[in-house]
């Protein structure tokens, strides 16, 4: 009889898993009803320092990534949209 030990494995990093992501991140809200987070961010990791980043703490082995560029919203700022896989 054999036995599976399950161990803690550290989270691979949103950098690793989606590279051409935009890093720095910060939601600015969260549909409950639709499971869609939706966040500003900012190539400047400086900026991003002062702002808060749950969207980088996301598991990204459970949420998609997608970068909406600046052109593509009203105000012209880039977004990210974390889904739930």
């Amino acid at each position: 009889m054999s036995t599976i030990v399950k161990g803690e494995h550290p989270l691979p990093s949103v950098a690793d898993v989606y590279p051409a992501c935009a890093l720095y991140a910060r939601v600015d809200s969260f549909d409950l009803t639709a499971s869609h987070a939706y966040g500003n961010w900012s190539p400047d990791a400086g900026l991003a320092a002062r702002l808060e980043c749950p969207i980088l703490e996301m598991d990204p082995r459970q949420y998609h990534f997608f970068v909406v560029p600046p052109e593509a919203t009203i105000e012209g700022q880039g977004l990210v949209r974390a889904v739930p896989k």
